[in-house]
């Protein structure tokens, strides 16, 4: 169902501009969906890596607490061991969901921006023919020529 999810939530994003078709958005709809798109990316990334970190921190608590339950001595230390692995397990679920949550949201944003930057492309038209600096001269989007002259 989560690899389901990145396709549900890009279908047909554009209509919130009143367009049926993405080539239909003007320059500064282009641009602010761009926008939207780079920070819904970024937002799933942060949540990936908050989950992945919380998620493994969570897992090596919980072994801790695990191996130090299997040693204990007393009463109150099973006790207290016992609670702590159950913070730990907390920790791993809670760290899995957001890691979980946030794997299809990065995808949903890179997969927006993507298309984004390919209808963006037909505004982005300039082209740099500086024979000095041929190379990485190409600004803005699209298909671009470069001509290099050896003497």
């Amino acid at each position: 169902m989560a690899l389901l999810l990145p396709n549900r939530v890009c279908a047909q994003w554009y209509t919130a501009y009143g367009v049926t078709n993405i080539n239909e958005l003007t320059e500064a709809q282009c641009n602010l969906a761009l926008d939207k798109a780079t920070k819904i990316s970024t937002t799933g990334t942060m949540l990936t890596v908050l989950g992945g970190i919380v998620a493994i921190g969570g897992g090596i608590a919980y072994s801790s607490a695990l191996s130090n339950l299997m040693s204990a001595k007393s009463l109150s230390e099973i006790e207290r061991y016992t609670q702590n692995g159950l913070y730990a397990a907390a920790a791993l679920y809670c760290g899995g969901g957001v890691l979980g949550i946030g794997i299809p949201i990065w995808i949903a944003g890179a997969m927006r921006k993507s298309d984004v930057e390919i209808a963006l492309a037909k505004f982005k038209t300039n082209v740099s023919w500086s024979p000095v600096l041929l190379k990485n001269q190409l600004n803005g989007y699209g298909l671009g020529i470069s001509l290099s002259f050896t003497f």
